[in-house]
């Protein structure tokens, strides 16, 4: 669903915070007609209320240039307040007013229209200030929908087209159902096999391949007067933009169905629409592309629909006429004296099976399509109709666990609902599912309760439901429920496997978790005296240190009264066990244990921060010394004298003298120095002649 009313005026509460104080009194100064330094405060909150205020935004339109106004209405026909810059610079040009930004510019000085992700980091001061923060591409704005209702009832100047006798009068209207329910299928499978983006936003290969060929979501439409190009690829992506599932970083999982679907079939498909212009990577022409050339469609489709509206309410047209005024007309095509045949596709397929159009045969045989009612309403901003009546009864379950569900009483919530229990086999006419434990489990798991999805079934079944499935319901939730949740539980360390199972059989522990944790439902029951406790631990609080490192730096010593139920799966992915008493536990890091914690993906930081932790100590220099790469380091072994000076002074000095430090190969300590035994003679002079006394070795 869109934002309501309040939530865009938050946003332009927002948006006038982020404005330099200049610039918010010179909106104020055109929008309100103020003359007195108001404080700025109640000038945001007067340019809020202006919004709403009709007399008010009537007069500025009323002085604005039409193409200030022409953009206006057109946001207010496409029922989204909000767009990027360059769409709105596309849909102008369309409508006959090619002057880029300047409309743009106006409104966002008159304080009509303002950007949805105003700068963090600077205030905004004039409009080409916030348009280099990100250009016409990347930066969206808003016009808030009380002031675009008021500008939709000015005229677009479309044109009327050439009306045509449809060779029979009776017109085609789908249910509106197709697309729901192939959103709500590829919301299914999402849910039980994440899809995987690629950097560019499109699909690995394989799932490109499947979403292509997949037998439900690329099956043909129950209605199908004509075929809409990677179909599959579509849905997913539309299921995408109107938040039915959800990026997780390079995939996409599916997300809680949302508020839309719990209303009626027209809020469904009005939330469907205003989603449909935030798939950028699928065009009816080349179908689903990533990557490639500029997509016009998304500011199409709110004129295709405009267009139509300006014919007569009972006037029936050509496809291919509305299209060729768009080609001739948008700055996309330039123009173009040949159209490149996408109107079909897309008023035909796209918005038939939305049940945005009505369409009937035509004289030379060709489809002929005029709005519908529910296009119609779309267009008018008017509040959503209410619901239809239907025929609950409208799905059979049958005693093998297949549905068979009808469309006539399927609304947006039973579609929902059936789509989170119950696995699609089928979509046409007639849908066929099926129930089985894994999507009864998933069902469950999101929300959904068993009584729920029982009284669901038995309230629109047209007949009763067979035991056997009641039954099959009850035992997989069943199963599902075996899983115990505690709000508070204790959990208790045996130093062996028998002494645990010694407490369960005298009854003091609830229930084995491992072979030697046992845990207990109710920690105040417990009666101690049975225990030799040697700790406790409370896990919200921080890795206690609990373990001993000897004076090699590789074994560590448990200290049992301060070590937890972590501790113990820590070590064994970085150490290996050398014995274990009830008093005791011993490990040794050895080169094995830490390279294997090293290629399973810890790094020598990682586990210096976990020695670090859990001893107090960093890691030892033995422990850096067994994890170093085979390659990390070279040692070499060679003979040599060491020279012994009587103080660190004298050494300083032979090391700087330069007679004597080029016979000098290293300094081992503050006097010790290395000399290479060819070189002592010579040193041995050179000493000499400042101190006769040369002690040698």
């Amino acid at each position: 669903m869109l934002p309501s009313n309040d939530t865009w005026s938050e946003r332009l509460e927002t948006a006038l915070s982020a404005y330099d104080v200049q610039l918010v009194r010179q909106i104020a100064a055109r929008l309100l007609k103020t003359r007195s330094q108001w404080p700025i405060d109640e000038l945001r909150q007067r340019i809020r209320e202006a919004c709403g205020n009709a007399p008010v935004i009537d007069r500025r339109l009323k002085d604005l240039p039409e193409a200030c106004v022409v953009l206006l209405a057109a946001i207010g026909v496409s029922g989204r307040p909000s767009w990027t810059v360059s769409r709105l610079v596309e849909m102008l040009a369309t409508l006959g007013h090619a002057e880029g930004l300047t409309p743009i510019q106006r409104l966002f000085e008159e304080g009509l229209v303002y950007p949805v992700e105003p700068p963090k980091d600077r205030k905004v001061r004039h409009f080409d200030y916030w348009l280099s923060n990100g250009g016409v591409d990347g930066l969206r704005v808003f016009a808030h929908p009380q002031v675009t209702r008021r500008a939709r009832l000015r005229d677009l100047g479309l044109p009327e087209l050439p009306a045509v006798v449809p060779a029979r009068g009776e017109p085609r209207e789908a249910d509106g159902l197709e697309w729901p329910a192939r959103l709500a299928i590829a919301w299914q499978q999402v849910d039980e096999m994440p899809l995987r983006r690629t950097m560019q936003q499109g699909f690995f290969k394989r799932d490109l391949q499947r979403l292509r060929s997949d037998p439900l979501l690329a099956a043909p439409f129950a209605d199908h007067p004509s075929d809409v190009p990677d179909a599959g690829l579509l849905t997913v992506a539309w299921a995408q933009a109107c938040g039915l599932i959800c990026a997780d970083g390079t995939e996409l999982r599916a997300a809680e169905f949302p508020e839309a679907w719990r209303g009626g079939t027209p809020a469904l498909i009005a939330h469907l629409w205003h989603s449909l212009a935030e798939v950028e990577s699928w065009d009816p022409i080349r179908g689903w592309e990533v990557g490639g050339t500029s997509n016009p469609f998304p500011a199409v489709y709110p004129l295709v629909l405009a267009v139509l509206a300006r014919q007569p309410e009972k006037a029936w047209v050509r496809p291919d006429d509305v299209e060729k005024w768009l080609v001739s007309s948008h700055p996309f095509w330039g123009g173009m004296n040949r159209s490149p045949g996408w109107g079909r596709t897309l008023l035909v397929g796209l918005f038939y099976q939305l049940k945005l159009v009505q369409i009937a045969v035509g004289p030379d045989k060709e489809f002929v399509v005029r709005l519908s009612a529910l296009g119609r309403w779309l267009l008018s901003g008017d509040a959503a109709p209410p619901p239809s009546q239907f025929f609950e009864q409208t799905l059979i379950v049958q005693p093998n666990c297949e549905v068979l569900v009808f469309r006539q009483g399927l609304t947006p919530q039973l579609l929902s609902d059936l789509t989170r229990i119950a696995r699609w086999k089928s979509i046409g006419t007639a849908c066929q599912m099926e129930l089985d434990a894994a999507r009864v489990y998933r069902g469950l798991e999101s929300g959904l309760g068993l009584e729920d999805a029982l009284h669901m079934l038995q309230r629109h079944g047209m007949r009763p439901m067979p035991d056997n499935v009641a039954d099959a319901l009850r035992t997989w939730a069943g199963k599902r429920e075996r899983i115990v949740v505690y709000d508070s539980a204790a959990l208790i360390e045996f130093a062996t496997p028998a002494d645990l199972n010694e407490a369960l059989n005298r009854g003091l522990i609830n229930r084995r978790l491992n072979d030697r944790i046992g845990l207990v439902r109710d920690e105040d029951a417990l009666d101690y005296r049975h225990f030799r406790l040697t700790g406790t631990r409370d896990y919200g609080a921080k890795a206690e240190q609990c373990l001993m490192v000897a004076d090699d730096g590789l074994t560590l010593t448990v200290d049992a009264s301060r070590s937890d139920l972590l501790l113990e799966t820590e070590l064994a992915g970085v150490a290996e066990q050398l014995d274990s008493t009830p008093d005791s536990r011993t490990y040794r890091l050895t080169r094995a244990s830490l390279r294997k914690a090293l290629d399973a993906g810890y790094s020598l930081a990682d586990l210096e921060e976990w020695m670090t932790q859990r001893s107090g100590k960093p890691l030892s220099p033995a422990a850096k010394l067994l994890a170093s790469p085979d390659d990390s380091a070279e040692f070499r072994l060679e003979p040599c004298v060491v020279l012994h000076a009587p103080t660190e002074a004298m050494a300083d000095g032979l090391l700087q003298w330069p007679e004597s430090r080029d016979l000098i190969q290293s300094r081992l300590g503050p006097k010790a120095l290395v000399v290479a035994e060819a070189d002592v003679s010579k040193l041995r002079g050179v000493i000499y002649a400042v101190n006769q006394r040369f002690l040698g070795g």
